[in-house]
């Protein structure tokens, strides 16, 4: 019997696996045993197949994601009429929202009502929001801020530890220990009074006061396809 044709790989994607890959079992025993040199061999040949067809499929996926990601990211970039170069869409809605809360700024005794923080437009909410006050690390320093203190301190506790742990000798190595600052207690230390600013200063961090945030959240989306927006004047 002539061997059925095989069917052509979709776009995009690698060649099915080579004829040297069998698509099917080449053991049949269920469930497996091995009863002579024979049969293990042919055991042997079934997790060569399995392990050659895995790595085969994992071939494609990962040259069917690079394609996806490639044509997911062009999708993600608009061009502009005035821009001197393409925009991804991150871009160009901060460039959106930027030039929203400039006007909105500006104008915004006429834009809210009175007790309100925020106004509507057919397709969008505008408004402020309150941040509260929040931890965020000096300059000199990363998000955990400074660790050379949570060092000197985690040096001292193993020293303790090394005493302790007298499961083993020297037991102290078979226990992780790490330290981190608590942002909430530093920050609720401050705000009662307990740390100054210059004493939490050293832990690398200081306070970012209370701001408002302007914000844009669309509304439900309705049919743009009817409306044409208008060039600003």
């Amino acid at each position: 019997m002539a061997p059925s044709p095989r069917p052509a790989p979709e776009q995009g994607t690698l060649p099915l696996p080579p004829p040297v890959i069998p698509r099917r079992p080449v053991y049949f025993v269920w469930p497996p045993r091995v009863e002579h040199r024979e049969s293990l061999d042919l055991l042997g040949a079934e997790i060569a197949r399995i392990d050659a067809l895995v790595a085969h499929v994992g071939a494609r996926l990962k040259a069917d994601r690079a394609r996806l990601t490639s044509a997911a990211a062009a999708d993600l970039i608009v061009e502009v009429e005035g821009a001197k170069e393409p925009l991804t869409l991150e871009d160009w809605r901060a460039k959106l929202e930027a030039a929203a809360e400039k006007f909105a700024t500006k104008n915004r005794a006429e834009l809210l009502e009175a007790g309100r923080k925020s106004f509507d437009t057919n397709h969008a909410r505008f408004g402020w929001k309150d941040s509260r006050a929040a931890l965020e690390p000096l300059p000199d320093f990363d998000e955990d801020g400074n660790d050379k203190i949570l060092k000197a301190l985690l040096k001292e506790l193993r020293a303790h530890l090394q005493k302790t742990a007298d499961f083993a000798d020297g037991g102290a190595r078979f226990v992780e220990v790490k330290l981190s600052w608590r942002k909430d207690e530093l920050l609720k230390a401050h705000a009662d009074g307990e740390l100054t600013t210059a004493i939490l200063k050293k832990t690398g961090f200081t306070i970012r006061d209370e701001t408002e945030e302007f914000y844009v959240k669309p509304q439900e989306q309705r049919d743009l396809k009817s409306q044409s927006a208008e060039k600003p004047k």
